[in-house]
């Protein structure tokens, strides 16, 4: 195989592999959905992570613990409430924190942090009031 530029008609797409229509019954939000992938219960975590001292990590929940020992950094989050699931990132980020949030980047991509943070600030609002009050920290 090599690569060709350009859409080439026919390959891809079959009968065996067609997308989803994405034609639902009218009364299929009733009812429980189950998740696509994950834990259908919450549980807690306490997730302690430990690298290059020049690393941030994150992960769920709240960080209770940034400790570093000569060239290492072990940072510890804990989950305030039951969650489904968690994910952990690290790298030399740097850090631009908004109204109850912040942004991780690369410090040489700082191409629209401020509208990320004002979008994460807005989606926050609302979805207090239109849902839950949300909590957490940044």
């Amino acid at each position: 195989m090599f690569p060709v530029v350009g859409l080439v008609e026919g390959l891809g797409v079959d009968n065996d592999n067609r997308f989803e229509p994405r034609v639902y019954p009218v009364d299929g939000y009733l009812g429980i959905t189950e998740p696509a992938f994950g834990s259908a219960t919450g549980f807690s975590t306490r997730i302690r992570v430990s690298g290059p001292q020049e690393y941030t990590f994150n992960s769920v929940g709240v960080l209770t613990s940034n400790e570093v020992e000569g060239n290492v950094r072990t940072m510890t989050w804990e989950s305030e409430h039951p969650v489904r699931f968690f994910n952990v990132v690290g790298g030399r980020y740097a850090v631009r924190r908004g109204e109850g949030a912040a942004v991780y980047y690369h410090p040489s991509h700082t191409y629209n942090i401020d509208e990320m943070l004002e979008g994460l600030a807005g989606a926050r609002k609302w979805y207090s009031e239109w849902f839950a009050p949300i909590r957490g920290r940044s």
